[in-house]
């Protein structure tokens, strides 16, 4: 889809007004008579200079993800913007090279520069790197990772350049032929663009905007949040010591993904744990344990207790029931002493309470 959709971009109205705006100068440049050449070459030098300042322009945006041609701005009007310049004089260089040594040997350096032209008209727009563009190594591991894309980069270079041949033939105003140029050349380069984009990791190519960086930015700013909440409940603990300073901490819990669950669990028994405060890591353990336990999550809330317990070893649940579940499960999951640890830690805590039939015929089986 982003592919395809990169074969629109010279249709959309801003690059759409500067392919017409292109083709409707270079036109009126062909009306200038032979014997004022320099009148029609000079404006076409121009005219083609600012065509591929917009396009190598629009093969960066593609390749960063952005999904809209540029608008045209002044920078893009300059004749000696690097990137062109680079590659007219590579163009240049070999067209010399393949002149000077001839035969089939020159035939095979045009036809392997042909052949990479595209990595490297790919890697100049990216990268700016001159070194790169013109290494032969570093462009075959640049087509080699664009993959079949690479073969498709061909097939519309082919077709453009099909239809201007055709075109040629046919007696119609130089503007058609000219904005056909212009479309071509658009829309090659953002092809090329576009591929970079969807073949980045092949690349190792970071854009400025992609799925991953979006990803990247969204998690950065929920951990943000996560710790913001925790120092919430941090305050609130050190001031109120109240069960309702752990209510921030409920809000964000019961937002929470289930692919963050494990994460976020053992990050905020880390933070709580940092605060050296053995009151405001019970009450965070309490209801993060409530919590896992009621979303069925009994192996991470024995973890989270067993974390808890290795800071704060005469800690205990409220619940004799999340008490017994868990020490039920820790047993399950083949950690007898620590089942033990949880139903004796609240036993011992609780004077006033007493441990039912089935907590003391429980802890019995563990001790025997």
């Amino acid at each position: 889809m982003i592919v395809l959709r990169s074969l629109l971009l010279p249709f959309y109205p801003a690059s759409l007004m500067f392919v017409v705006l292109f083709a409707a100068l270079l036109a009126v440049t062909t009306l200038v008579p032979d014997e004022a050449a320099v009148l029609r070459i000079i404006p076409a030098f121009l005219l083609l200079s600012w065509l591929f300042n917009y396009a190598y322009t629009m093969l960066e945006d593609a390749a960063n993800g952005l999904s809209e041609p540029p608008v045209l701005s002044p920078e893009m009007l300059g004749p000696f913007e690097a990137r062109p310049l680079l590659q007219l004089l590579l163009c240049a260089a070999v067209y010399k090279v393949v002149g000077l040594v001839g035969g089939a040997l020159g035939a095979v350096i045009l036809v392997t520069y042909l052949a990479l032209l595209p990595a490297s008209i790919g890697v100049l727009g990216v990268t700016q790197d001159v070194i790169a563009a013109i290494n032969p190594v570093a462009l075959l591991r640049t087509a080699r990772a664009l993959g079949w894309y690479y073969l498709l980069i061909f097939c519309l270079s082919a077709g453009y350049a099909y239809a201007l041949y055709v075109l040629s033939g046919v007696p119609v105003w130089r503007f058609a032929w000219y904005a056909l140029l212009g479309f071509g050349v658009l829309s090659i380069f953002s092809f090329i663009g576009s591929v970079i984009f969807v073949r980045r990791i092949q690349l190792q190519f970071e854009p400025r905007s992609s799925p991953e960086r979006k990803a990247e930015i969204a998690e950065a700013e929920r951990i943000r949040q996560r710790s913001c909440v925790l120092d919430e409940v941090y305050g609130f603990i050190r001031v109120h010591g109240s069960r309702r300073a752990v209510d921030p901490l409920g809000q964000w819990l019961s937002r929470l993904d289930a692919q963050h669950v494990t994460e976020d669990v053992r990050a905020i028994l880390l933070q709580a744990a940092q605060w050296n405060n053995d009151r405001g890591l019970a009450e965070v353990t309490q209801f993060v344990v409530g919590y896992l336990i009621k979303i069925a999550r009994l192996d991470l809330a024995v973890e989270t207790l067993e974390a808890t317990l290795r800071r704060f070893p005469s800690y205990a649940l409220d619940s004799e029931e999340e008490t017994v579940t868990l020490a039920r499960r820790a047993k399950a999951m083949g950690n007898a002493q620590l089942a033990r640890t949880i139903i004796n830690n609240f036993a011992a805590r609780a004077a006033d309470h007493h441990l039912s039939d089935a907590a003391k015929t429980f802890l019995d089986g563990l001790q025997n």
